[in-house]
Parts: structure tokens; C-alpha cells; sequence
């Protein structure tokens, strides 16, 4: 395909090859694996001969990044350190045999692909090779909002590489991709690069994914069927119009038209499908996408969620900068509502030399949607998770409440927006115009506390590593909103005198070396001062392995200092603090 990179409309991208083959491997292939399952079952019993060559071959079946012994691009010796002893816990339950199911190969994100490719050559597996050479042949596979058909022409590799270990190329294909788009140009487009690629293309149409009346005509043979066995796609982020949404649509409330492209893909999908999509930030964490979350997590028995931020770089073009989520949900067989799981990701964060790695080290994490108010929480490992779960079911009383409800003399200012640190202050920073003279800082907003040693308390936290893991589990990797750290499970009036004895005399080290940090840069003609918190860690380390030790939280200590080695992009000379 020619991998030309552009803008093609107002709110849709061109998909960059490793993000279409992630795509269109993540659903497919498992997909494929589904059906083999169910077509030769004896094979995938939990003993079965299958799942034999990931005990025999642990390795084999890791993406090669993960076993590396040398540091990868940009990575830190934490990193290095995480990796290596994921790999090392990966191979021990491979060779266990506790990985032994489809969706246990995705959750620990194994090279599936390798998988099934060796499924079709072992000569003991002949059965699992005829199911997937039928497999392969009858998937109808969907993308609602196909652009030029940078997924399909992704999948459509996949089934080529398939249907040629079963030794089926050269005979005669069922044409499995289906497309629509809205743009005579783009189905023309996606036409042309199928047919190259030396696959039918009449399964590519135009017409209006949101509508329901192009789905009840366009592929009546795919709907008396049931539906689309795969779903995937990239679908445009455009502000939706409320007023013209589908009535059926409970989306309807969703600010921008990709969550009702979700929708529609969730009713097209037959029982037992994948879906996979790639859409803007805002699914995880907006109050104004909760609906369509609700219907994710409702509606598939199983979702996978992976974040990706835009800075140091992106997935799309510099110039696009989108923060993004890639989905992936599957549907139960039958109308019988299987236990489902919720897995999620840390919010990646990466230079242009870590890209080739940044798919391959995926972590999933299960998380409980319970526990984050329907939300979707970007969790760096197992072991924080669990914790902040359990501190979040244990206790319902968090940050929020212990704010006072009007002014008072005990005012605690933030920065509303944030990178590598949180900012918090009792003495804002300097701000000068183009003449020298102080101006108001206009990025900060204020909190009010009933006491003083309450405020202080929050100032030592919320300037912490703690509150910044917290902020890039709930947040958008941008704005510091109140409900961010706000919800951050602490009952500051109930700390005990003796912790807050040990705390308090933090709070004037703190701003010595805040006032030591601070920092200009030119903004609007002005000098904007900021505190630069990474030069202040010598204080609010010791702070937060006293918060830490109350909170029950201090083996989690070295957690947190690997989601600050991962999440902080910049390098910072170290300050030393003055002498007491």
C-alpha cells in the first residue's frame, strides 16, 4: 500500500501502518483463533496440544523487545529493570501452562501472530489447520468509516499470510473486507488499493455509517447472518451535531461522532465478534463520553483498552497530535452474559527512537470500572491497581471532602495544567509584563482548606510523585482539573498527630526550594513563573514515604518511582537543598 501520510478531511487521519497492523491483528487474529477453538476443540482444551508450543517454547511466543538484556531506545534503568522482570514472570506462567486461552494470549499481549502461524505448520495439528483454512476464508470483516483502507489493506495481509500457511494461495478467494465511507474519493481510493493487493473490492461502498437504513440494504447477506465477525477502524473526531444524531442512538449525548461510530459498530458485530478501534482520549476519562463507555463495558464481555499521549510524540502526523485510546472489545456467544474483564494501559509516553517498541511492550492491566466511576483508568502495573482499588472500595472519603465549601484564610493555589510534575503552592509564583512590572498569573486556580496543617498536608501530597501517579491514572495528560486529584482516596482530618508531626516541618523546606526552582519563560510578552517540582524531589520524596507508610502503600514505593522514570520525558539537574 502506499503509505502517503495526510489529513484527509476535517477530523479524519490517515492511519500509520504500525497502528493499522495492530489494529487488524488485535481483532482478527483472535478472531481466527475463536473459531479453530470452536471448530477443533480437543485441540484447545486447557491441556490440549496447542497451547503445548507456548509451554514448550516460552520465548518464542514474546515479541523480541521484551527478552532484550540490553537497555531498548530511551529506555531508564527502572525500565530496564520492569521489562526484565515481566519477561521473566511471563515465561515462568507460559511454561506453567497458566496462559492456556484466547483472550489470556491478548491480556498478556503475546505474539499471537507467531502463534497461529505455527498452529498451521505443526503436523499434529492437521484439524486446527483445516478449521482455519475455512476460517479464513468465510470472516467478513467491517470497517464502518473506511477512509482509503489503510485497516482493511492491514487485514487483509493477515488473511494473504494465513491462507498461505494453510497452503491455500492461488485458489479462489471469498472477498471477506466490507467498507464504507461517505466519500466518493476515499471508496474509490480503498478500491483501488484492494484490487492491487489482488482482492475484490465490491464490498466497498459509499454511504453513512451513522445510518440505519445504509446497514439494512448495503450487505443484506452479511445481516440475515447476523453481523460482522470483525469490526475495526479509525473513525473521524468530529463535534457532533445532538440534534441530528440517529433517534436510536443511546449515544446520542456524546459530544463528538466517534462514539456513535462505536455504537453502530457494537450492533453490526455478531455474537462471539472483535471489534478494534482507535479513538480520541476523551473515551477513558470525559463525564461526557460516560454513556458510551457504559455501553462498552455493557455490551462486550471482555475490553481492552491501551492510552497514548501526544507528547514527546504521537501516533498521527506531528502536526495532528491527538491523544489516543485503540479498543478492542469481544462479544459473548448466545444471549448468555459471560463474567466479563476490563483490562487497561499506562498512558504511553514516548520519544520518535521508542516507537518500533511502543506496541510490542504493551501491558495490560485488570481494572474494575466500579471503582473508577464507569471510568477508565490508565494503570501502570498489577501491584498499583490493587491498591488504589482497594483504597478506593475501603474508604468513602477522598481529597474533595476535605475541602471547605467557601473561602477561607487557607488557601492552597494549583496550576491548571501539567507535564512532568503537579503544582501546588500557598505563595503563587512571579509574573511580570513586557515592562517588568508583576501581573496576575492567570494559569492557576484556588482550593480552601478549614485548617492550616490540613492545606499544608495537601500542599506536601499534591506536589508529590504520589498525586502525579495518581493524576496520569484518572487524567488527560494535560489539564489539572479539581475531580483529578480530587479524588485521590485520603481523609486528611483523620491523620494522626504523630504522622502529621513528621509532615509539617516539610511544608517551609518545600517552598525554600520551590522559591530555589522557580523558572521564567516568555509567554505573550510576559515572564510566566513556574515552580519546577522535579528539582524539588529531595523534600517531597520524604513526604510521600511518610504519606505512603499511612496509607498502607509503602512497598508500593518503588511503583511509583518507575511511573516517574516512564512518564518524565525531560531530564532535570538535581537541586540540592539548602542547609537547615
Amino acid at each position: 500500500m502506499n503509505h502517503r501520510k495526510r489529513k484527509t478531511l476535517a477530523g479524519a487521519y490517515y492511519t500509520p501502518p504500525d497502528v493499522a497492523d495492530f489494529i487488524a491483528r488485535g481483532a482478527l487474529l483472535p478472531w481466527l483463533l475463536d473459531a479453530a477453538a470452536e471448530a477443533a476443540p480437543s485441540a484447545f482444551r486447557a491441556n490440549g496440544p496447542a497451547w503445548r508450543l507456548l509451554r514448550q517454547q516460552p520465548l518464542r511466543y514474546l515479541f523480541p523487545e521484551l527478552p532484550q538484556r540490553a537497555a531498548l531506545p530511551t529506555e531508564t534503568p527502572l525500565e530496564t529493570q520492569a521489562r526484565r522482570r515481566r519477561c521473566q514472570g511471563l515465561v515462568a506462567q507460559l511454561r506453567a501452562g497458566a496462559i492456556a486461552s484466547v483472550n489470556a494470549l491478548v491480556t498478556h499481549h503475546l505474539d499471537v501472530r507467531r502463534f497461529v502461524l505455527d498452529l498451521l505448520v505443526e503436523p499434529t495439528l492437521a484439524e486446527v489447520r483445516a478449521a482455519f483454512a475455512d476460517s479464513v476464508e468465510r470472516v467478513t470483516i467491517l470497517d464502518p468509516t473506511c477512509g482509503d483502507g489503510a485497516i482493511l489493506w492491514a487485514a487483509q495481509q493477515i488473511l494473504r499470510e494465513i491462507r498461505q500457511a494453510c497452503g491455500a494461495l492461488g485458489q479462489p478467494t471469498k472477498s471477506n473486507l466490507y467498507g464504507v465511507d461517505v466519500r466518493d474519493e476515499a471508496v474509490a481510493e480503498c478500491r483501488r488499493t484492494l484490487a492491487q493487493a489482488g482482492s475484490e473490492s465490491t464490498n466497498i461502498v459509499v454511504g453513512d455509517a451513522l445510518t440505519a437504513e445504509c446497514w439494512r440494504h448495503a450487505f443484506p447477506a452479511v445481516s440475515q447472518a447476523g453481523g460482522f465477525d470483525v469490526i475495526i477502524g479509525n473513525p473521524p473526531y468530529l463535534a457532533a451535531d445532538r440534534d441530528a444524531a440517529p433517534p436510536e442512538l443511546r449515544t446520542a449525548d456524546c459530544p463528538d461522532i466517534y462514539a456513535w461510530v462505536l455504537e453502530r459498530a457494537v450492533g453490526l458485530l455478531k455474537s462471539g465478534g472483535r471489534a478494534g478501534m482507535i479513538v480520541p482520549l476523551s473515551l477513558a476519562f470525559s463525564r461526557s463520553f460516560e454513556t458510551c463507555r457504559r455501553l462498552l463495558f455493557e455490551s462486550y464481555a471482555s475490553n481492552w483498552f491501551s492510552a497514548y499521549g501526544r507528547i514527546p510524540s504521537a501516533l498521527f502526523d506531528f502536526d495532528i497530535r491527538v491523544r489516543n485510546v485503540i479498543h478492542f472489545g469481544q462479544k459473548d456467544h448466545g444471549e448468555v452474559r459471560n463474567a466479563g474483564q476490563a483490562m487497561t494501559t499506562r498512558l504511553h509516553r514516548w520519544y520518535d527512537e521508542a516507537r518500533p517498541q511502543l506496541f510490542p511492550l504493551l501491558h495490560y492491566v485488570p481494572f474494575r470500572p466500579e471503582c473508577w466511576q464507569g471510568r477508565v483508568p490508565l494503570l501502570p502495573s498489577p501491584a498499583l491497581a490493587e491498591a488504589m482499588e482497594q483504597r478506593r472500595a475501603a474508604t468513602t472519603v477522598c481529597l474533595a471532602d476535605c475541602l471547605a465549601a467557601a473561602p477561607t484564610p487557607h488557601a492552597l493555589w494549583y496550576k491548571k495544567t501539567a507535564y512532568n510534575w503537579l503544582t501546588f503552592c500557598r505563595v503563587l509564583p512571579p509574573c511580570y509584563d513586557a515592562d517588568g512590572l508583576p501581573v496576575p498569573q492567570s494559569q492557576f486556580d484556588v482550593l480552601y482548606f478549614a485548617t492550616a496543617w490540613q492545606r499544608d498536608l495537601a500542599f506536601l501530597l499534591l506536589n508529590g510523585k504520589l498525586a502525579f501517579a495518581y493524576w496520569t491514572v484518572v487524567g488527560d495528560d494535560f489539564h489539572v482539573a479539581r475531580w483529578m486529584f480530587g479524588g485521590f482516596p485520603i481523609d486528611l482530618p483523620a491523620i494522626p498527630p504523630a504522622v502529621r508531626r513528621a509532615l509539617l516541618p516539610l511544608v517551609p523546606r518545600l517552598e525554600r526550594a520551590m522559591r530555589r526552582a522557580t523558572a521564567f519563560k516568555r509567554n505573550a510578552g510576559k515572564r510566566v513563573g513556574t515552580y519546577n517540582l522535579a528539582r524539588c524531589r529531595a523534600v517531597t520524596d520524604q513526604s510521600d514515604l511518610v504519606f505512603s507508610a499511612w496509607l498502607g502503600w509503602q512497598d508500593l514505593w518503588p511503583e511509583v518511582e518507575l511511573v516517574t522514570a516512564r512518564q518524565v520525558k525531560t531530564e532535570f539537574e538535581a537541586l540540592a537543598e539548602p542547609g537547615n
